[in-house]
């Protein structure tokens, strides 16, 4: 990949932004209160199997989000790396 081409593969590309992540995990723990109420109430086992596999699942695809987040940083590190040595 030349100078150029890095260089607008940079400026067009747009790693998934740090809010959105921090987004999903609020709402994941905006269910916590819902769910420590309804096992106060001694809730149904399948209320409380769906809503831990729902918590489950998006902490799960927070946790994918994170880790590709930390791939694009490595990608983006390593052209900047990449960029200063071609300009020594």
């Amino acid at each position: 990949m030349g100078t150029q081409e890095r260089e607008v593969y940079m400026s067009t590309h747009k790693p998934k932004l740090i809010e959105e992540f921090v987004g999903q995990i609020q709402e994941a723990l905006e269910q916590i209160p819902q769910i420590k109420e309804t096992l106060e109430e001694k809730p149904d086992r399948d209320d409380v199997e769906l809503w831990s596999s729902d918590l489950e699942f998006k902490m799960e695809e927070v946790h994918e989000d994170i880790r590709n987040l930390q791939n694009e940083v490595a990608e983006v590190k390593y052209q900047v790396d990449d960029l200063r040595s071609e300009d020594r």
